[in-house]
């Protein structure tokens, strides 16, 4: 009987740990941290102590995400992985707030009833009597908003429902 040997060359890898902070410094468990690699996306569960391990990851540069809860903001680092090496990266997640507005008209009074938007989180709320409104979990940074005149919404909707009687 014919023998034949061949090499089969084990590729290198190295492997990578971290944990899951807030802002604050204190650790989240319970959340999926991602690789993502060439051949796939690849989630492992952070521990209660927000402690996230990968084992025998290919050899180079990954990127890894994780996602804040109460907002949906994304954070991402990107790592190194090195033959034989343990890498070690620890993520923070996106801090966030609240921001509170006060909506005024032309002659200085509060604007009662008024929509807001606040563009890149995409929510929308209503004034309250004093003209103010309060968005909760905002991501930190700079934000656009836009506020519209009471009546304005009212002729929105006069408009809408005068549209949908003149296509029946």
């Amino acid at each position: 009987s014919a023998e034949s040997t061949a090499s089969i060359p084990i590729e290198p890898t190295g492997h990578l740990v971290g944990k899951v902070t807030d802002p604050s410094g204190q650790r989240v468990g319970g959340l999926d941290v991602t690789l993502h690699l060439s051949s796939g996306r690849y989630p492992v569960r952070a521990n209660s102590a927000g402690e996230y391990q990968f084992i025998h990851l290919p050899v180079g540069s990954t990127r890894l995400t994780v996602t804040e809860p109460h907002t949906g903001v994304i954070t991402q680092a990107v790592v190194d992985i090195v033959e034989g090496m343990t890498a070690s990266k620890d993520l923070i997640l996106a801090a966030f707030g609240q921001v509170k507005l006060k909506v005024v008209l032309p002659n200085g009074d509060p604007a009662i009833a008024s929509k807001v938007s606040l563009l890149a989180t995409k929510s929308d709320g209503e004034t309250d009597d004093q003209g103010i409104v309060l968005f909760k979990g905002v991501p930190m940074g700079s934000h656009v908003a836009r506020a519209f005149r009471p009546e304005e919404e009212f002729l929105r909707f006069l408009q809408a429902l005068f549209q949908k009687k003149c296509q029946s």
